[in-house]
């Protein structure tokens, strides 16, 4: 599959990742193939708060990056094109971090100013 332009990567990223929490909890179990994790472990890995992880995997299973039965979790893309993509992000995480991360904070950023502004009262 030829290479993913940068662009469209971050766009993913922006879509896919509600936070930097979910991405590093799809790098570690994309990582870890073929094993399969718990919440539990996941959290201790990341040394993260279940919540946070716990939202992370819902929103990376509801993104098609991974599944889950019986509460243990495995990196596990829907398409080949996630895969792809995945594989992209990895990359890109792995020379240009904080700009992963920055795309992510500013995300959230924007869309918590939204949601603020929604309830500016006017006269």
């Amino acid at each position: 599959m030829p290479e993913v332009p940068e662009d469209q990567i971050f766009r993913f990223v922006i879509a896919s990742f509600p936070s930097v929490w979910a991405l590093e909890t799809m790098l570690l179990l994309k990582g870890i193939i073929p094993s399969a994790r718990t919440m539990d472990e996941i959290v201790s890995m990341l040394r993260s708060s279940k919540p946070a992880v716990a939202q992370a995997l819902r929103r990376l299973e509801n993104a098609g990056l991974i599944s889950s039965a019986e509460e243990i979790y495995r990196y596990s893309p829907a398409s080949p094109v996630l895969a792809s993509l995945a594989d992209e992000v990895e990359h890109l995480y792995a020379s240009k971090p904080l700009s992963l991360i920055t795309a992510i904070v500013r995300a959230n950023s924007e869309n918590l100013n939204i949601f603020a502004e929604s309830f500016r009262i006017t006269e």
